[in-house]
């Protein structure tokens, strides 16, 4: 099993993944980190709970 380190809105996680999916998923944290950076560019403070939820809903908005 694969293992990536990536990072989203300043922390570091590490995610497991199947082998040769990891630049896949260092693709898809690429697009949360895009649309975190759109949300702290709009200025205000957000927890980091408020920050992923912020993100999930525009994510899904694009995929809807």
């Amino acid at each position: 099993m694969g293992q990536v380190t990536v990072r989203v809105n300043g922390y570091s996680h590490t995610i497991g993944c199947k082998d040769g999916e990891e630049a896949h998923v260092f693709e898809l944290v690429g697009q949360i980190e895009n649309k975190a950076k759109l949300i702290r560019s709009m200025g205000g403070q957000f927890s980091e709970a408020r920050m992923l939820l912020h993100v999930a809903l525009l994510l899904a908005d694009e995929a809807a």
